[in-house]
């Protein structure tokens, strides 16, 4: 794994705290609200959990080059600054101790493996929901399903969020048409995953001056004339650091302000948008098999009356949470989103909120007692046909942070 011998803490509060889209840190946004979701006179026959894995190392693919130069690229900021040609370190005299100290000590092993912020995210969610339903909810494992990608990051994401919710393991169903549904769509592939033209709005981007003015931010800033593509490594390395090591302040990250760091998290908002995003309706039509999992347990539970709880728990991709939460119409701003837009600052599709690392959405059955006076709810959810003296609530969807 990389290494960061030394790193500046991050106040998260008071500090200047970067996004990095889909890259950010879960405890970026994490709610620490332990109260229970649940209205009076209702209790839950259905907790429907999907979640993106936690924070993962970068790929193999990325290794070689990072590891050969960004050494190289530090060395130059280093001697810039004892040269006097660098402002790095004005403010902060750390931002330069923690360059000098920063080693590259990341392994083909760790290749997109489960991180231990990952861990922790998914970890902490469990106990986080646990406490939050632990007055209405008697978790039965027999009745408790857990699905996951074959990935080892979202299997092991799903291990750690059982270690928190129960404090045990059960076994894990290896589902890939359900959790990687978008690869098994074929006009979805011909025509987003493969198309070469999806990422023209951020292509656009690249050739404006709040991007192509990072190069010359940075040549002012470091005394360092990086080329395109060291800057792109970089961000790379400021990005997973700062995922990493939550909390922590990554002395990559110092080169950028934070106008370049907002330009980096616009660019790759568009890319989301047009791959995952509203772009394209056979996107969000893609996720038919997770709509025919969750229809077929509502329906399941119209037949029984829903008279037991029943867990589900799925851990999948940004591919499988950005497209079903398009499905649900969420964070859909008026127009599509355009390179000309920026900066956005108002844009609901902003991937560093709705789609970080570990993101996640729960929908829960109610069943309530009418004498209660939860009938109110009905004006918020649609209820399933009963014959029975109770009605069962079709869907009530958390919008609380996991």
């Amino acid at each position: 794994m990389a290494v960061t011998s030394s790193s500046k803490r991050l106040d998260m509060k008071g500090d200047f705290v970067p996004r990095f889209a889909p890259k950010t840190s879960y405890f970026v946004n994490v709610s620490s609200d332990i109260r229970n979701p649940v209205p009076p006179g209702c209790s839950p026959v259905l907790f429907w959990h999907l979640a993106r894995h936690g924070t993962r190392y970068f790929g193999s693919e990325d290794n070689s080059e990072l590891a050969r130069d960004l050494p190289k690229i530090k060395d130059r900021l280093i001697v810039s600054w004892l040269e006097g040609r660098s402002e790095l370190g004005l403010r902060d005299n750390s931002t330069i101790s923690n360059l000098i100290l920063w080693k590259f000590n990341f392994t083909g092993e760790d290749n997109k493996q489960l991180a231990d912020a990952g861990r922790r995210e998914h970890r902490e969610m469990g106990e986080r929901w646990r406490k939050r339903l632990q007055d209405v909810i008697n978790w039965d494992l027999n009745r408790t399903e857990v699905y996951a990608s074959n990935k080892q990051r979202c299997l092991e994401s799903g291990r750690s969020f059982m270690d928190g919710l129960f404090g045990t393991q059960l076994p894990i169903q290896e589902d890939n048409h359900l959790l990687k549904f978008y690869n098994d769509c074929e006009k979805y592939v011909k025509e987003v995953k493969k198309n070469d033209d999806i990422d023209a709005e951020a292509e656009i981007f690249e050739k404006t001056e709040p991007f192509f003015g990072i190069q010359k931010n940075i040549k002012d800033k470091t005394g360092v004339n990086l080329t395109r593509n060291e800057i792109e490594q970089v961000w790379e390395i400021c990005r997973f650091e700062m995922a990493w090591y939550p909390g922590k302040w990554s002395p990559w990250c110092s080169i950028f302000s934070p106008q370049d760091l907002q330009a980096f998290d616009f660019r790759e908002d568009l890319i989301a948008y047009y791959l995952r995003g509203y772009g394209h309706k056979i996107t969000w039509q893609a996720t038919q098999p997770l709509w025919r999992d969750l229809i077929s347990r509502l329906e399941e539970i119209q037949m029984t009356g829903g008279a037991e709880n029943n867990t589900v728990l799925l851990f999948g991709h940004s591919g499988t949470i950005q497209p079903f939460l398009v499905s649900l119409g969420l964070f859909k701003d008026s127009e599509h989103l355009m390179a000309s837009d920026w900066p956005a600052e108002d844009r609901a599709w902003r991937t560093s909120d709705i789609v970080t690392f570990a993101a996640n959405l729960d929908l829960m059955v109610l069943e309530c007692n009418a004498q209660d006076g939860s009938e109110g709810i009905k004006d918020k959810t649609t209820d399933l046909p009963s014959d029975t003296k109770k009605f069962q609530e079709k869907l009530f969807c958390s919008t609380r942070r996991g």
